[in-house]
Protein backbone atom coordinates (compact mmCIF):
# COMPACT_ATOMS: atom_id res chain seq x y z
CA UNK A 1 0.00 0.00 0.00
CA UNK A 2 0.74 3.67 -0.68
CA UNK A 3 2.11 5.11 2.35
CA UNK A 4 0.45 8.40 1.19
CA UNK A 5 -2.72 6.47 1.35
CA UNK A 6 -2.31 4.93 4.77
CA UNK A 7 -1.95 8.34 6.37
CA UNK A 8 -3.77 9.44 9.66
CA UNK A 9 -5.49 12.95 8.96
CA UNK A 10 -7.18 15.45 11.79
CA UNK A 11 -10.04 16.79 9.49
CA UNK A 12 -12.72 18.02 12.45
CA UNK A 13 -13.85 21.68 11.77
CA UNK A 14 -13.19 23.42 15.08
CA UNK A 15 -16.41 24.37 16.32
CA UNK A 16 -17.47 25.81 12.32
CA UNK A 17 -14.26 27.38 12.11
CA UNK A 18 -13.46 28.25 8.01
CA UNK A 19 -11.11 26.00 6.52
CA UNK A 20 -8.09 28.20 5.45
CA UNK A 21 -6.00 26.03 3.66
CA UNK A 22 -6.53 22.31 1.94
CA UNK A 23 -3.32 19.92 2.49
CA UNK A 24 -3.84 16.84 -0.59
CA UNK A 25 -1.88 13.81 -0.36
CA UNK A 26 -1.74 12.70 -3.65
CA UNK A 27 -0.92 9.02 -5.65
CA UNK A 28 1.54 8.64 -8.65
CA UNK A 29 -1.72 9.90 -10.85
CA UNK A 30 -2.09 12.90 -9.25
CA UNK A 31 -5.37 11.94 -7.71
CA UNK A 32 -6.00 13.04 -4.05
CA UNK A 33 -5.99 10.43 -2.07
CA UNK A 34 -6.82 11.71 1.67
CA UNK A 35 -6.69 15.53 2.50
CA UNK A 36 -6.60 17.69 5.81
CA UNK A 37 -8.06 20.67 6.62
CA UNK A 38 -5.99 23.67 7.47
CA UNK A 39 -8.11 25.50 10.39
CA UNK A 40 -4.76 28.01 11.23
CA UNK A 41 -0.95 27.60 11.22
CA UNK A 42 1.81 26.27 11.25
CA UNK A 43 0.53 22.77 10.29
CA UNK A 44 3.35 20.23 11.35
CA UNK A 45 4.03 17.29 9.45
CA UNK A 46 5.68 14.05 10.26
CA UNK A 47 5.25 10.59 12.03
CA UNK A 48 5.17 11.69 15.54
CA UNK A 49 1.66 11.60 16.76
CA UNK A 50 1.62 15.55 18.38
CA UNK A 51 1.76 16.86 14.17
CA UNK A 52 -1.57 18.22 12.84
CA UNK A 53 -0.78 15.48 9.24
CA UNK A 54 0.42 12.53 10.38
CA UNK A 55 2.13 10.56 8.15
CA UNK A 56 2.81 6.62 8.03
CA UNK A 57 5.40 6.88 5.56
CA UNK A 58 9.03 5.17 6.90
CA UNK A 59 10.75 7.52 5.15
CA UNK A 60 9.54 10.28 7.21
CA UNK A 61 10.76 11.62 10.16
CA UNK A 62 9.11 12.02 13.62
CA UNK A 63 8.86 15.91 13.09
CA UNK A 64 9.89 16.17 8.97
CA UNK A 65 8.79 20.02 8.15
CA UNK A 66 6.14 22.76 8.70
CA UNK A 67 3.93 24.49 7.16
CA UNK A 68 3.29 28.32 7.57
CA UNK A 69 2.85 31.73 6.12
CA UNK A 70 5.54 34.58 6.40
CA UNK A 71 5.03 38.21 6.84
CA UNK A 72 3.95 38.68 3.50
CA UNK A 73 1.04 35.89 3.76
CA UNK A 74 3.32 34.06 1.27
CA UNK A 75 3.18 29.93 2.28
CA UNK A 76 6.44 28.59 3.50
CA UNK A 77 7.92 25.15 4.03
CA UNK A 78 10.63 24.67 6.92
CA UNK A 79 12.40 21.56 6.83
CA UNK A 80 13.10 19.75 10.38
CA UNK A 81 15.50 17.20 11.21
CA UNK A 82 15.48 14.67 8.92
CA UNK A 83 17.84 12.00 6.58
CA UNK A 84 15.79 12.16 3.77
CA UNK A 85 14.52 15.86 3.51
CA UNK A 86 11.95 17.71 1.57
CA UNK A 87 12.26 17.93 -2.43
CA UNK A 88 9.94 20.05 -3.92
CA UNK A 89 8.84 19.24 -7.58
CA UNK A 90 6.52 16.08 -8.62
CA UNK A 91 9.81 14.00 -8.75
CA UNK A 92 11.80 15.46 -5.96
CA UNK A 93 14.39 16.93 -9.16
CA UNK A 94 14.00 20.78 -8.25
CA UNK A 95 15.15 21.85 -5.13
CA UNK A 96 16.37 19.59 -1.91
CA UNK A 97 16.03 21.06 1.57
CA UNK A 98 17.74 19.74 4.25
CA UNK A 99 17.39 20.56 8.16
CA UNK A 100 16.03 24.29 8.86
CA UNK A 101 16.10 25.48 5.56
CA UNK A 102 13.09 27.22 4.27
CA UNK A 103 11.74 27.69 0.88
CA UNK A 104 8.31 29.63 -0.39
CA UNK A 105 6.11 27.35 -2.10
CA UNK A 106 4.18 28.37 -5.54
CA UNK A 107 0.62 28.01 -6.03
CA UNK A 108 -0.34 24.15 -6.38
CA UNK A 109 3.63 22.68 -6.58
CA UNK A 110 3.87 19.45 -5.56
CA UNK A 111 6.75 18.29 -2.89
CA UNK A 112 7.26 15.07 -1.75
CA UNK A 113 8.46 13.44 2.19
CA UNK A 114 9.70 10.01 1.59
CA UNK A 115 7.34 8.74 -0.60
CA UNK A 116 4.43 10.44 -0.21
CA UNK A 117 3.75 13.46 -2.43
CA UNK A 118 1.88 16.27 -1.06
CA UNK A 119 0.23 19.34 -2.47
CA UNK A 120 -1.11 22.86 -0.72
CA UNK A 121 -4.22 24.63 -2.14
CA UNK A 122 -5.33 27.68 -0.22
CA UNK A 123 -8.35 30.09 -1.02
CA UNK A 124 -6.15 32.09 -3.27
CA UNK A 125 -4.86 29.64 -5.59
CA UNK A 126 -6.49 29.64 -8.91
CA UNK A 127 -8.46 26.50 -9.78
CA UNK A 128 -8.05 24.07 -12.92
CA UNK A 129 -10.33 23.91 -15.42
CA UNK A 130 -12.16 20.59 -15.70
CA UNK A 131 -10.12 17.69 -17.40
CA UNK A 132 -12.77 16.09 -19.84
CA UNK A 133 -13.27 12.27 -19.00
CA UNK A 134 -11.31 10.03 -21.52
CA UNK A 135 -14.45 7.99 -21.51
CA UNK A 136 -17.70 10.10 -21.97
CA UNK A 137 -20.08 9.80 -19.22
CA UNK A 138 -22.75 9.21 -21.99
CA UNK A 139 -20.59 7.48 -24.02
CA UNK A 140 -21.23 6.60 -27.72
CA UNK A 141 -24.43 5.73 -29.51
CA UNK A 142 -25.73 2.26 -28.86
CA UNK A 143 -25.22 1.48 -31.84
CA UNK A 144 -21.50 2.09 -32.64
CA UNK A 145 -20.52 -1.31 -30.74
CA UNK A 146 -22.61 -3.67 -32.74
CA UNK A 147 -21.83 -1.70 -36.14
CA UNK A 148 -17.95 -1.58 -35.29
CA UNK A 149 -18.55 -5.73 -34.86
CA UNK A 150 -20.85 -5.77 -37.78
CA UNK A 151 -17.89 -4.23 -40.22
CA UNK A 152 -15.31 -6.03 -38.80
CA UNK A 153 -17.26 -9.49 -39.42
CA UNK A 154 -18.71 -8.38 -42.55
CA UNK A 155 -14.62 -7.54 -43.98
CA UNK A 156 -13.80 -10.90 -42.80
CA UNK A 157 -16.36 -12.72 -44.16
CA UNK A 158 -15.96 -10.76 -47.75
CA UNK A 159 -12.34 -11.73 -47.40
CA UNK A 160 -13.43 -15.40 -47.01
CA UNK A 161 -15.17 -15.36 -49.67
CA UNK A 162 -12.78 -13.93 -52.25
CA UNK A 163 -9.90 -15.94 -51.30
CA UNK A 164 -12.34 -19.51 -50.94
CA UNK A 165 -13.42 -21.96 -53.33
CA UNK A 166 -16.57 -21.17 -54.52
CA UNK A 167 -17.95 -24.68 -53.73
CA UNK A 168 -16.75 -23.86 -50.04
CA UNK A 169 -19.24 -25.10 -47.44
CA UNK A 170 -20.28 -22.75 -43.98
CA UNK A 171 -17.65 -25.11 -42.29
CA UNK A 172 -14.97 -22.75 -44.04
CA UNK A 173 -16.60 -19.63 -42.73
CA UNK A 174 -17.73 -19.82 -39.17
CA UNK A 175 -14.44 -20.95 -37.38
CA UNK A 176 -12.37 -18.09 -38.87
CA UNK A 177 -15.50 -15.63 -38.17
CA UNK A 178 -15.73 -17.35 -34.93
CA UNK A 179 -11.64 -16.70 -33.88
CA UNK A 180 -11.88 -12.99 -34.72
CA UNK A 181 -14.41 -12.59 -32.61
CA UNK A 182 -12.78 -14.23 -29.90
CA UNK A 183 -9.82 -12.56 -30.36
CA UNK A 184 -10.68 -8.69 -30.66
CA UNK A 185 -13.16 -9.68 -26.91
CA UNK A 186 -9.75 -11.27 -25.49
CA UNK A 187 -7.79 -8.41 -26.70
CA UNK A 188 -10.31 -5.84 -25.09
CA UNK A 189 -10.76 -7.73 -22.40
CA UNK A 190 -7.14 -7.88 -21.01
CA UNK A 191 -7.34 -3.92 -21.68
CA UNK A 192 -10.40 -3.67 -19.19
CA UNK A 193 -8.29 -5.53 -17.03
CA UNK A 194 -5.31 -2.95 -17.12
CA UNK A 195 -8.07 -0.27 -16.47
CA UNK A 196 -8.99 -1.76 -13.32
CA UNK A 197 -5.95 -1.93 -12.19
CA UNK A 198 -5.02 1.70 -12.67
CA UNK A 199 -8.01 3.33 -12.56
CA UNK A 200 -10.39 0.95 -10.74
CA UNK A 201 -13.36 0.50 -13.81
CA UNK A 202 -13.56 -2.60 -15.00
CA UNK A 203 -13.93 -1.01 -19.14
CA UNK A 204 -14.06 -3.34 -21.98
CA UNK A 205 -16.56 -1.61 -24.03
CA UNK A 206 -14.21 1.38 -25.01
CA UNK A 207 -11.43 -1.13 -25.72
CA UNK A 208 -13.53 -3.14 -27.87
CA UNK A 209 -14.51 0.30 -30.00
CA UNK A 210 -10.76 1.31 -30.25
CA UNK A 211 -9.69 -2.34 -31.66
CA UNK A 212 -12.27 -2.64 -33.99
CA UNK A 213 -11.93 0.60 -35.45
CA UNK A 214 -8.11 0.67 -36.12
CA UNK A 215 -8.43 -2.98 -37.56
CA UNK A 216 -10.63 -1.66 -39.96
CA UNK A 217 -9.01 1.71 -40.69
CA UNK A 218 -5.56 -0.25 -41.55
CA UNK A 219 -7.42 -3.39 -43.69
CA UNK A 220 -8.93 -0.28 -45.21
CA UNK A 221 -5.97 1.35 -46.11
CA UNK A 222 -4.07 -1.62 -46.76
CA UNK A 223 -6.89 -2.45 -49.58
CA UNK A 224 -6.67 1.02 -50.90
CA UNK A 225 -3.03 1.59 -51.55
CA UNK A 226 -3.09 -1.73 -53.21
CA UNK A 227 -5.67 -0.53 -55.39
CA UNK A 228 -4.12 2.75 -55.93
CA UNK A 229 -0.71 0.87 -56.55
CA UNK A 230 -2.61 -1.58 -59.32
CA UNK A 231 -4.46 1.40 -60.93
CA UNK A 232 -1.72 3.60 -61.79
CA UNK A 233 1.08 0.31 -62.02
CA UNK A 234 3.00 2.57 -58.79
CA UNK A 235 4.82 0.10 -57.08
CA UNK A 236 6.27 2.55 -54.63
CA UNK A 237 2.38 2.89 -53.12
CA UNK A 238 2.24 -0.75 -52.60
CA UNK A 239 5.54 0.09 -50.28
CA UNK A 240 3.74 1.87 -48.00
CA UNK A 241 1.87 -0.19 -46.66
CA UNK A 242 3.81 -1.27 -43.88
CA UNK A 243 4.93 1.94 -42.82
CA UNK A 244 1.11 3.04 -42.63
CA UNK A 245 -0.04 -0.04 -40.56
CA UNK A 246 2.92 0.37 -38.29
CA UNK A 247 1.94 3.81 -38.18
CA UNK A 248 -1.51 2.93 -37.52
CA UNK A 249 -0.77 0.04 -34.99
CA UNK A 250 1.19 2.58 -32.88
CA UNK A 251 -1.82 5.29 -32.90
CA UNK A 252 -4.14 2.43 -31.84
CA UNK A 253 -1.91 1.22 -28.99
CA UNK A 254 -1.36 5.11 -27.67
CA UNK A 255 -5.33 5.21 -27.60
CA UNK A 256 -5.61 1.93 -25.21
CA UNK A 257 -2.94 3.18 -23.10
CA UNK A 258 -4.64 6.75 -22.72
CA UNK A 259 -8.17 4.96 -21.49
CA UNK A 260 -6.09 3.06 -19.01
CA UNK A 261 -3.54 6.25 -17.75
CA UNK A 262 -5.60 9.61 -18.78
CA UNK A 263 -3.69 11.37 -16.27
CA UNK A 264 -0.51 11.56 -19.11
CA UNK A 265 -1.99 11.47 -22.47
CA UNK A 266 1.15 13.98 -23.85
CA UNK A 267 3.83 11.89 -22.09
CA UNK A 268 1.73 8.34 -23.68
CA UNK A 269 1.71 10.28 -27.27
CA UNK A 270 5.43 11.35 -26.89
CA UNK A 271 6.64 7.41 -25.97
CA UNK A 272 4.39 5.68 -28.31
CA UNK A 273 5.70 7.54 -30.87
CA UNK A 274 9.19 7.54 -30.04
CA UNK A 275 8.77 3.87 -30.16
CA UNK A 276 7.20 3.72 -33.40
CA UNK A 277 9.99 5.97 -34.63
CA UNK A 278 12.56 3.78 -33.62
CA UNK A 279 10.85 0.47 -34.98
CA UNK A 280 10.09 1.90 -38.43
CA UNK A 281 14.19 3.14 -38.50
CA UNK A 282 15.35 -0.84 -36.98
CA UNK A 283 13.56 -1.88 -39.82
CA UNK A 284 14.05 -0.10 -42.36
CA UNK A 285 17.60 -0.52 -41.47
CA UNK A 286 17.69 -4.07 -42.07
CA UNK A 287 15.48 -3.77 -44.86
CA UNK A 288 18.47 -2.02 -46.80
CA UNK A 289 20.85 -4.58 -45.38
CA UNK A 290 18.47 -7.19 -46.94
CA UNK A 291 17.90 -5.66 -50.26
CA UNK A 292 19.59 -2.35 -50.40
CA UNK A 293 15.67 -0.62 -50.52
CA UNK A 294 14.39 0.97 -47.29
CA UNK A 295 10.73 -0.39 -48.22
CA UNK A 296 10.50 -4.09 -49.11
CA UNK A 297 8.35 -5.17 -52.18
CA UNK A 298 4.82 -6.50 -51.82
CA UNK A 299 2.36 -7.77 -53.92
CA UNK A 300 -0.89 -8.02 -54.21
CA UNK A 301 -2.80 -11.57 -53.09
CA UNK A 302 -5.44 -10.54 -55.61
CA UNK A 303 -5.80 -8.60 -58.53
CA UNK A 304 -8.70 -5.99 -59.53
CA UNK A 305 -10.54 -6.65 -62.69
CA UNK A 306 -8.14 -5.42 -65.87
CA UNK A 307 -10.65 -2.46 -66.57
CA UNK A 308 -9.65 -1.04 -63.23
CA UNK A 309 -6.24 -0.18 -64.63
CA UNK A 310 -5.79 3.94 -65.66
CA UNK A 311 -2.41 3.80 -67.15
CA UNK A 312 -1.90 2.21 -70.51
CA UNK A 313 -0.50 -1.54 -70.90
CA UNK A 314 3.15 -1.65 -71.77
CA UNK A 315 4.14 -4.42 -74.54
CA UNK A 316 6.00 -7.52 -74.26
CA UNK A 317 9.05 -6.41 -74.94
CA UNK A 318 9.28 -3.98 -72.28
CA UNK A 319 9.35 -6.24 -70.03
CA UNK A 320 11.66 -8.44 -71.96
CA UNK A 321 13.84 -5.54 -71.41
CA UNK A 322 13.54 -4.91 -67.85
CA UNK A 323 14.09 -8.75 -67.50
CA UNK A 324 17.26 -7.97 -68.98
CA UNK A 325 18.29 -5.41 -66.54
CA UNK A 326 17.82 -7.34 -63.43
CA UNK A 327 20.94 -9.39 -64.38
CA UNK A 328 23.67 -7.19 -63.55
CA UNK A 329 22.27 -6.64 -60.14
CA UNK A 330 21.61 -10.18 -59.58
CA UNK A 331 24.96 -11.45 -60.20
CA UNK A 332 26.50 -8.35 -58.00
CA UNK A 333 23.83 -9.52 -54.78
CA UNK A 334 25.44 -13.31 -55.04
CA UNK A 335 29.13 -12.35 -55.60
CA UNK A 336 28.07 -10.11 -52.32
CA UNK A 337 26.75 -13.29 -51.05
CA UNK A 338 29.16 -15.46 -51.83
CA UNK A 339 31.93 -13.12 -50.27
CA UNK A 340 30.09 -12.86 -47.32
CA UNK A 341 29.80 -16.47 -46.82
CA UNK A 342 33.74 -17.13 -47.60
CA UNK A 343 34.72 -15.10 -44.26
CA UNK A 344 36.31 -16.46 -41.86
Amino acid sequence: MDPASDSELNTTLDGGTPRIALVELLDSDGRVVQSLDVLRWPVRIGRALDNELVLHDPHAAAHHATLGIDSHDALVLTAGHSRNGVRLGPHGTRLHLAAGEKTTLPPLIKWRIGQTVLRVRTLDDPLPDEVAMAVSPDGPPRWATPALVGGALAWMGATLWITNNPDSTWEAYIPPLLAVVAAFVLWASLWGLASKLFTHRFIVGPHLRVVLSYALVATATELLLGMLAYMFDAAWIARLRGPLALIIGAAMLAHHVRLVAPAHPRRINAIVAGLAALSLGIGMAFQWQRSDKLLSDTHLSTLPPPAWRLVQARPPADLIDELHSLEAPLLARAKKAAAKDNEP
